[in-house]
């Protein structure tokens, strides 16, 4: 059977060998050797001179397969010679399976190929937010006044396991609120109360365990920034959270 294609349509003979085997739905693993070694010689009557420089692995491709169909070819009682000189080299007895391990990996790298193209064209799809400038909350001092970021990460999961007891908390959703619009917000509330704030408060009418992390988040980057303060008069004690004028 012949195929009106031409060689620039094909990267590499795997290539060719791998649409060869889909397009006559072959068995990978019981190719018909001779007939799918006579459609690839068809195929490269197609080649001419201006391409054979580009062509020399479809060409190496052929005599391989060439290879493998003659030795195919061999009675089924060729000596027993030949067969042990197989066996010391270690090779298939079957010529094929050297040809069927490379095809296999061909196709493991093809279907890889296409998730990442799916995945790229998803990516362009996307619509990415800016980073916003946050200059204007920073300061280059840093102070946290009596406390550890341990006791911090304690009180965290004291108030997520409060919550717990009285609400079920949902998934994650896909759409979280943005860190900076709650740095923010916290920031803003802090400074319109003017006042010590114990951290606890800032989560009781808090529901969505993504908003409850969104907030510690940035009560961190907060105190990070030195705008907050963040102090604890005896261990396991409540955090209190104090606005800091700059």
């Amino acid at each position: 059977m012949a195929l009106n294609v031409k060689i620039e349509a094909f990267e590499g003979p795997f290539e060719l060998l791998f649409h060869l085997i889909e397009k006559n739905q072959i068995d990978i693993y019981d190719i018909p050797i001779a007939e799918l070694t006579d459609q690839y010689l068809v195929y490269l009557e197609d080649i001419d001179e201006s391409q054979l420089d580009t062509a020399s692995e479809f060409i190496v491709m052929a005599a391989t397969l060439l290879s493998i169909k003659s030795r195919m070819l061999l009675p089924s009682t060729q000596n027993e010679e030949v067969q042990l000189e197989l066996a010391a080299a270690d090779e298939e007895i079957d010529p094929r399976g050297i040809l069927v391990e490379k095809l296999l990996e061909y196709k493991r790298f093809k279907e890889v190929s296409h998730i990442l193209k799916r995945k790229e064209k998803e990516q362009l799809c996307l619509i990415k937010k800016a980073p916003e400038d946050l200059s204007d909350l920073w300061s280059n001092d840093f102070c946290i006044s009596n406390i550890t970021l341990k006791e911090i990460k304690a009180s965290f999961i004291s108030v997520m396991n409060k919550i717990k007891k009285t609400i079920e908390i949902p998934e994650i959703a896909k759409d979280p609120i943005p860190l900076s619009v709650k740095i923010r917000e916290v920031y803003r509330t802090l400074k319109k109360l003017k006042s010590n704030v114990l951290f606890s408060k800032l989560f009781e009418h808090k529901k969505k365990k993504e908003d409850i992390i969104v907030t510690f988040l940035a009560v961190l980057e907060l105190i990070k920034m030195n705008r907050i303060l963040a102090t604890q008069e005896k261990q396991f004690g409540e955090i209190v959270l104090t606005f800091r004028e700059v």
